[in-house]
Order: structure tokens, then C-alpha cells, then sequence
């Protein structure tokens, strides 16, 4: 998951289902570096699940596209929600796993958090992997 987007970055782990007529200027955190226009698409992904062994298609509309500029991919949680889809990203719920809830099943996402001193730091990138 990323905190810090506005919008789900599809990676290489996703391939292209459709591509929209528009593309994003993107602009980096350095501003010396020019803004790089992304193809805005729908992309999908497999997921395995660990409890039942089948393959779900996971399909994200609106996202940018990165390909393999990107090694993994970064899912916005606000995006997700703005869908309709139940996604829970606190690390401290002792009640829920990290993950995205469909029917019929739980997509459990790994994060990885930076912690500075007592808190979480909350702008930080949580690189996703479904697991």
C-alpha cells in the first residue's frame, strides 16, 4: 500500500487489460528531475490463495501504469475504498489482518513499515506483495 499516491501504481506483476486515452504527468519528489507521463489503465494481477489453492484475478481500474520500471506495485488504500472494496492498512488493529476483503476472500497484503522512535510514521510507503 501507499499512503503517499492518490492513485493504485501497477508494477510488473500486473499486465494490461485496457488502456484509457489519457496519460498522468507524474512528477518525482526531486524537483530538478522532469515529470514523466504514465499510461492510465485497467490491469490485472493473479492471486494464489493459501487457504483454498485457487487463483483469483485481481482488477484495478484507473491506475497508473508502470511496467517494469517497477518492481512491485503500490496499492492506495483511499482508491480501493472510493470503489466500494473494504481494505484495512492499521497495523495496530489486533482484530483484522492487513488486506483487501472481497467475496469469497481475503487478500492479505505484507507491509513493510518504517517506525521513528514510538510512532508509525504516517506519509511512509508500504510496499505491498499479495501473498
Amino acid at each position: 500500500m501507499d499512503t503517499n499516491a492518490d492513485t493504485c501504481c501497477l508494477g510488473k506483476n500486473f499486465v494490461i487489460m485496457s488502456y484509457t486515452p489519457r496519460l498522468a504527468n507524474v512528477y518525482a519528489y526531486d524537483p530538478a528531475l522532469p515529470p514523466t507521463n504514465v499510461p492510465i489503465v485497467s490491469g490485472a494481477t493473479a492471486y494464489d490463495c493459501p487457504q483454498s489453492g485457487n487463483t483469483f484475478i485481481l482488477i484495478f481500474n484507473k491506475a497508473l501504469y508502470y511496467g517494469n520500471r517497477l518492481d512491485h506495485s503500490l496499492i492506495n488504500p483511499n482508491q480501493v475504498r472510493k470503489f466500494g472494496i473494504p481494505l484495512w492498512d492499521n497495523p495496530f488493529d489486533e482484530v483484522r489482518n492487513i488486506g483487501i476483503k472481497t467475496k469469497p476472500i481475503f487478500v492479505a497484503l505484507k507491509a513493510n513499515y518504517l517506525i521513528q522512535g514510538p510512532q508509525l510514521i504516517k506519509n511512509l510507503q508500504i510496499a505491498p506483495t499479495l501473498i
